[in-house]
């Protein structure tokens, strides 16, 4: 899957600041529309360490008007959460019609990193992701715009955005990233492995991952969602 995205593409500065106000209009004009029409959006950011993912949904969300969204960061779920269905706590954040809801990380990653990251539990894992399969469908069909964005760097370019970030000396920044390196792209292989489960039947699948480029400062900006 990741294998295909091309990290060469650039833009220059005067095609990005010829499109980006235009795009962040129509953004903006299409947020009211969803409203106007009662259409449900949930939004998607799945990525490595280290790809722009906070950049990204801070300059989507910078156009859009805050009483029509809702914003999400999926950490590890409390003690409480384990004792429910692993579904549950993302049937919760589901927005009402007209509404949009914005997810840093999600039930992909949530899945990956709790069943196989560490109890190496492959076959919960793949009826987890089965499980997100029919929970995407279910929304779809009742009329849901579901968007799923996965931001993808070289390895290359990860390790040279960590050296910055050791750089900056900021506590809180430094400690989510404390002790990662290019050796966390072996989890890559993880991720490529099972998140196309949900894509390998498009009967099934309603809602298709789109991997993007983040290498390059300019076109990451101009290609966020």
């Amino acid at each position: 899957m990741l294998e295909n995205v091309d990290l060469s593409q650039a833009i220059t500065s005067e095609e990005y600041k010829k499109s980006i106000k235009t795009l962040q209009l129509e953004l903006g004009e299409l947020q009211r529309k969803a409203w106007e029409l009662k259409i449900p959006i949930i939004i998607v950011f799945e990525g490595w360490h280290a790809s722009g993912m906070g950049e990204d949904i801070n300059r989507f969300i910078l156009p859009l008007d805050p009483r029509g969204l809702d914003f999400y960061t999926m950490t590890r779920p409390c003690y409480e959460e384990k004792l429910r269905p692993f579904m549950l706590r993302f049937w919760s954040q589901i927005p009402i019609k007209g509404r949009m809801a914005i997810f840093d990380r999600s039930w992909y990653s949530r899945a990956v990193i709790e069943l196989f990251g560490k109890e190496k539990d492959e076959k919960a894992l793949e009826k987890t992701l089965e499980e997100t399969t029919y929970f995407e469908r279910q929304l779809a069909d009742d009329g849901y715009l579901i968007l799923k964005f996965f931001l993808h760097i070289s390895e290359k370019e990860q390790k040279e955005r960590f050296k910055a970030i050791k750089k900056m000396d900021i506590p809180l920044i430094l400690d989510e990233y404390e002790g990662k390196n290019g050796k966390e792209l072996d989890f890559i292989e993880k991720y490529d492995e099972y998140l196309p489960v949900v894509e390998k039947n498009p009967r099934e699948n309603r809602c298709p991952l789109c991997s993007m480029d983040n290498n390059r400062s300019k076109r990451q900006k101009l290609c966020s969602p």
